[in-house]
């Protein structure tokens, strides 16, 4: 009976203790792999000499996975919400897209201490298997989001003071 009740904590045909992917928690798994790969490229790079005879390769790879990266972040700013439990994954990739569109290292800095600041904002209530897992890829998301805020893309020194540039 309770199983109908518009009340109830979980859909009436969700089975809380199942992951039933949907289209953006899927497209976000292909994310996290993308991000990475970005990740892993940019540190390959970062050591080269530009004159080793590999640079070139390392350099296409590069590019090919920040193409990637970037067309899965479009993809999944443009799915359709079927569930509540998307728009934590559509928020990731809203900020994502926000420090890679960033114009400099002040911007990247905001856009971390936002993220580090609103990390548990991100979270669901651990109430169903779709929850715990969309937490898990979320919890994945920042350590990545991290990893490639330490990049010296832009000019950013990930050990300088971020509070002073908020």
């Amino acid at each position: 009976m309770a199983n109908f009740v518009t009340t109830t904590r979980t859909a009436a045909n969700e089975d809380a203790s199942t992951y039933i992917p949907s289209p953006i928690s899927t497209l976000f798994e292909r994310l996290l792999l993308a991000l990475a790969e970005v990740i892993e490229c940019n540190r390959d790079l970062a050591d080269i000499d530009i004159w080793d005879i590999a640079c070139s390769g390392w350099l296409k790879a590069t590019e090919l996975a920040e193409e990637r990266l970037g067309a899965l972040v479009h993809d999944l700013l443009n799915a359709d919400v079927v569930r509540p439990a998307d728009r934590p994954l559509r928020l990731a990739a809203f900020m994502l897209h926000l420090t890679m569109d960033a114009a400099g290292p002040k911007e990247v800095a905001r856009f971390a201490a936002i993220a580090r600041l609103k990390a548990e904002d991100f979270l669901l209530t651990d109430e169903t298997a779709t929850h715990r897992h969309v937490n898990a890829m979320t919890r994945s998301a920042l350590a990545l989001f991290e990893g490639f805020v330490a990049l010296d893309l832009c000019g950013h020194d990930p050990c300088a003071d971020l509070a002073a540039s908020i």
